[in-house]
């Protein structure tokens, strides 16, 4: 099993994934893969390394039945197998991740390569391509825009926040009697303070759940809230790290 944090941030491997992958320890895991998607291959039909999109969240979103990935080992054979991902819930704090990602590799097939480069072909939903966990934050253009200094400006952050675990709640309580009226209502007004602080990339998860209430298409709304909640988390972290 390979391990991430929630920000697909690389954390280690256990034994049986380091003789699979020919590494004697994980130093040499480190420097010789460093991240397992390294050894994907680009091909249609399978997971890889996305340009603009983490495959950690299609394996975990995409509403595909079976993810399959062609790894491609060190003496040259390539592997296919499915991957399945394990949520683990740390007790001790790992990079501020509320859970961590064990990525498992199973049943695998020697894979007889034609053409090893692709097309962007894999149906990774056209939502989902817009969506990236990890938002960027401008402070300074930010602040100026909204003629204001940065400390300022990481303090509405900070309020935000604060104010969106009462926005999650009252999410959390919507979906758990159905009331998609007062859903929309709340994503409504997320919407509106996201753009008054200038959070251009939370927008695409938030029209996400505005469309899929509006089209009645509730099986997938919690997965992009799921997606909102890394989004958000990313911004908490952010502010740590400008501490």
């Amino acid at each position: 099993m390979i391990f991430y944090d929630e920000y697909d941030k690389f954390l280690g491997a256990d034994k049986r994934s380091l003789e699979f992958f020919d590494c004697k320890d994980i130093e040499e895991f480190s420097n010789t893969i460093g991240d397992v998607s390294n050894l994907f291959v680009k091909k249609d039909g399978y997971v890889y390394k996305f340009d603009n999109y983490s495959w950690l969240d299609y394996v975990n979103y995409s509403d595909e039945a079976t993810k399959k990935v062609l790894i491609k080992k060190r003496d040259g054979e390539v592997i296919e197998a499915e991957i399945e991902i394990n949520e683990i819930y740390p007790v001790v704090d790992i990079n501020d991740s509320e859970v961590i990602y064990g990525v498992e590799f199973k049943n695998f097939k020697n894979f007889k390569m034609d053409t090893v480069e692709s097309q962007d072909r894999v149906n990774v939903p056209e939502e989902l391509r817009q969506i990236d966990t990890k938002i960027s934050i401008d402070v300074d253009k930010n602040a100026q825009e909204m003629d204001i200094d940065e400390e300022f400006y990481v303090g509405l952050l900070e309020d935000f926040l604060k104010e969106n675990n009462k926005y999650l709640d009252m999410i959390e309580d919507s979906i758990l009697k159905s009331n998609y009226a007062n859903l929309s209502y709340v994503v409504s007004i997320l919407k509106s303070v996201t753009t008054n602080l200038k959070l251009n990339d939370l927008m695409p998860v938030l029209n996400a759940i505005e469309r899929d209430i509006r089209n009645k298409n509730y099986k997938s709304i919690e997965k992009f809230i799921d997606i909102y909640k890394k989004e958000v988390e990313s911004i908490k972290f952010f502010i740590d790290k400008k501490s």
